[in-house]
């Protein structure tokens, strides 16, 4: 059986009785992350929302002169409905930061904090899976993978602040993070990849706006030093790079006494 946890994450999410594709794709890979088969949890799923229908329907036909429900695609603002553009009414898909029609930005209308949101979802992750002592340095620990699962799947934001907001924090994690064993390289590299990705999703919709200008000219500046390599260092190395600057002082101290004595 799945955790408590997964149970109140179905509960929230089909609280409304409805569920969105990206809400179903969330539910499954924390499913496959507990080892609990997708295709089973979409049943159980499926049968809560009936349920809730039904229920629905049967406290609006035991009151009397009551208004029947209104279906959900009429009423719901989850991902996949279609939306209009406040500004000429042109009808616009979710995930459009400026309106095709109008050239109407998008930006500060409803929207959320997606590095707040994102932030919360690694700090769950990482009180789920506590950092262990003796972690093996060279293998991706299941940690790491829960992370760098989180960072490919969590969604760029579409407004203006949101995205600049975004795009300097994953370029400030993969720049300045550690990466000296594999886990932490899994881990930049998935930062490194959303910080690309977010910043060329900017150049389609922000490409003339200024406010990207110091964005844009960074990360070009970046890619011309293509980056540093995200590899960690060789134990071996390591160890025969200390003990060969040991031998080294050692030959230099013996020499230093033997002059002394000499002289």
């Amino acid at each position: 059986m799945y955790s408590p946890e997964l149970e109140e994450l179905i509960e929230a999410i089909i609280a409304d009785g409805a569920i969105s594709e990206k809400e179903r794709s969330a539910l499954h890979r924390r499913a496959i992350a507990e080892g609990f088969d997708p295709d089973e949890l979409d049943i159980i799923i499926e049968n809560r929302l009936n349920l809730k229908k039904q229920s629905s329907i049967n406290v609006q036909q035991k009151i009397p002169g009551s208004i029947p429900p209104i279906p959900n695609s009429l009423t719901s603002s989850k991902y996949g409905i279609l939306k209009k553009c406040p500004n000429c009414g042109e009808v616009v898909k979710p995930g459009t930061a400026v309106c095709s029609s109008c050239g109407l930005e998008f930006s500060g209308i409803g929207a959320v904090n997606s590095v707040e949101r994102f932030s919360e979802k690694i700090a769950e992750i990482e009180k789920q899976y506590p950092l262990i002592g003796n972690e093996n340095r060279d293998e991706i620990s299941p940690r790491a993978s829960a992370i760098t699962s989180v960072i490919a799947n969590f969604p760029i934001p579409n407004s203006k602040e949101d995205l600049l907001e975004f795009i300097v924090f994953t370029e400030s994690k993969f720049l300045h993070l550690n990466n000296s064993t594999e886990s932490e390289v899994a881990i930049l590299r998935a930062y490194k990849a959303k910080y690309i990705e977010s910043v060329e999703k900017a150049k389609i919709y922000f490409r003339n706006d200024p406010q990207f200008d110091s964005i844009f000219s960074k990360y070009e500046k970046n890619k011309k030093r293509k980056w540093r390599e995200l590899n960690p260092a060789p134990r071996f190395l390591i160890i025969a790079g200390c003990s060969l600057i040991c031998f080294l002082g050692l030959i230099f101290f013996l020499i230093f006494i033997a002059e002394a004595n000499n002289w």
